[in-house]
């Protein structure tokens, strides 16, 4: 983790603006900035690490595993050592990524400039904003930091702007940057057709059930209100374990997300829609006041679509 939540004023503090401070100054009692799949807040204690290390940036830690709430964003994340790209060994204990979930590579190339962007932005991402912990100006760090996580930690670090477009993402065995893997909304009708694996992600718009049996299609709500053209499939294998999500966001789909990880397919590109891989997958995630709140919304800090107009 990057950054940790302050619960007294609800902002979000960098782990580099703490490795910074002297030790007098740096802030008690941070939390985890991770979400359950019901929108919770986490509220598992962390505690800045690695700041005197030469080796490895600064980053928060919890203190056991079990500590994240249920499902949390943050819960099957490990940050792999700065001078390996793929740590295959694990790591036990308290970054050792937990339960069944597909996973993502992401190599943050300016972890330091991710860090104050996410908590620059924080003040648009939170309901109670008293700005104690504002980020300083981003220095000179040349080591990337890598890490591996799940798809909906993929989607909030991206929406809250850790993830720049220009980071690096390994999905399903192809690599680039991450404007090509990360899809929100507004971008979603550039998405590769009969291609490599994205990752698609936004507000939900509306659901509209298909011709086969227990599958419906959604389509994500663009900066404009309206809904996206490229759809995505909730299948018959994913609606088994989705059902009561599914028909609480059919009633009010505005306070639910979407995110998935798949292709996108179709009998034709204008017929194409993304479908997941399997269960793993597949989230319907509510939105909260901490971040998934805003996933209709373009990020302001950096152009989506390459100059193209939006009509996802």
């Amino acid at each position: 983790m990057l950054i940790a939540r302050n619960p007294l004023d609800n902002t979000y503090v960098s782990a580099f603006d703490v490795k910074h401070m002297p030790p007098q100054a740096q802030p008690n009692k941070l939390l985890c900035p991770g979400l359950s799949p019901d929108g919770s807040p986490c509220l598992a204690a962390v505690t800045p690490a690695a700041l005197d290390s030469d080796h490895k940036h600064p980053y928060f830690r919890v203190g056991r595993v079990k500590d994240h709430i249920a499902g949390c964003t943050e819960s099957s994340t490990r940050v792999n050592p700065a001078d390996k790209t793929t740590d295959r060994r694990g790591i036990k204990g308290k970054e050792a990524p937990r339960g069944p979930e597909r996973r993502v590579q992401i190599e943050l190339r300016h972890p330091e400039a991710s860090a104050a962007r996410a908590t620059n932005n924080a003040p648009h991402m939170l309901t109670s904003r008293i700005g104690h912990h504002r980020a300083s100006a981003p220095r000179e760090y040349v080591r990337p930091m890598t890490l591996q996580c799940g798809i909906r930690k993929a989607a909030l670090d991206y929406a809250r702007d850790i993830i720049s477009d220009t980071d690096t993402v390994s999905l399903e065995g192809k690599k680039g940057p991450a404007r090509q893997f990360i899809y929100p909304a507004e971008r979603l009708l550039y998405a590769p057709y009969n291609s490599h694996a994205i990752i698609a992600f936004g507000q939900l718009h509306s659901i509209s059930q298909g011709t086969a049996p227990n599958t419906y299609f959604v389509r994500l709500c663009r900066p404009n209100g309206g809904p996206t053209k490229v759809s995505i499939m909730i299948g018959a294998e994913h609606y088994a374990s989705l059902r009561p999500r599914v028909h609480l966001a059919k009633i009010e789909p505005s306070k639910w997300a979407l995110i998935a990880c798949g292709t996108i397919t179709g009998k034709t590109t204008d017929k194409r829609y993304l479908r997941p891989f399997d269960g793993l997958s597949l989230y319907l995630q509510r939105t909260s006041a901490s971040g998934f709140d805003n996933l209709a919304q373009p990020r302001a800090s950096s152009p989506r679509s390459g100059g193209a107009p939006s009509r996802a």
